[in-house]
């Protein structure tokens, strides 16, 4: 209730900006000060209006419409992921080592940066995992080129643009 003195126990998360605080349990006196109650608003014509509809039947249409949308495109790109996954795995592809290797010591050192307080980081398990995103990067790279050129397919500097700018 409002204006009650209460402790909070909570236990901080094993991976925490702080080390020193990673996983550490904690005791914190709190003072209530306000006590807000969220209630949901009634799904009706009203509601509907007040929100830029003209009934709800229109709000349930465009929600359909964007969650079909969203999954779809989701979907897309897990297919797509799979796809190329999969291409990858069972193809060999002759990919530029010297460019991968320095664009690999760039991240890793990036990610040494990024968790030099981090006693939990491996080095090895970071360089493996750098090295396996780059390699199907640049593989799904020349296999996209390959397919384009096999079809065709040419993107103009309009539709580059175009997509870039849509929502």
């Amino acid at each position: 209730k409002k204006g009650d003195d209460v402790e909070v126990k909570v236990k901080f998360p094993e991976v925490y900006h702080s080390t020193e605080l990673a996983g550490v349990e904690a005791i914190f006196s709190v003072k209530i000060n306000d006590v807000f109650v969220k209630t949901l608003p009634e799904l009706n014509a009203e509601f509907a209006k007040e929100i830029g509809f003209e009934s709800m039947d229109k709000v349930r249409e465009l929600l359909f419409t964007n969650m079909k949308n969203f999954y779809e495109s989701q979907m897309k790109g897990f297919l797509k992921d799979e796809i190329f996954e999969t291409i990858i795995a069972k193809n060999k592809f002759d990919l530029p080592e010297s460019v991968i290797e320095k664009e690999l010591e760039e991240r890793l050192d990036k990610e040494k940066e990024a968790h030099k307080d981090d006693k939990k980081f491996n080095e090895k398990d970071a360089r493996k995992a750098i090295l396996s995103s780059l390699e199907k990067s640049y593989a799904s790279f020349y296999l996209t080129d390959a397919i384009a050129k096999e079809n065709a397919i040419e993107v103009t500097d309009d539709e580059v643009s175009s997509a870039a700018t849509q929502d």
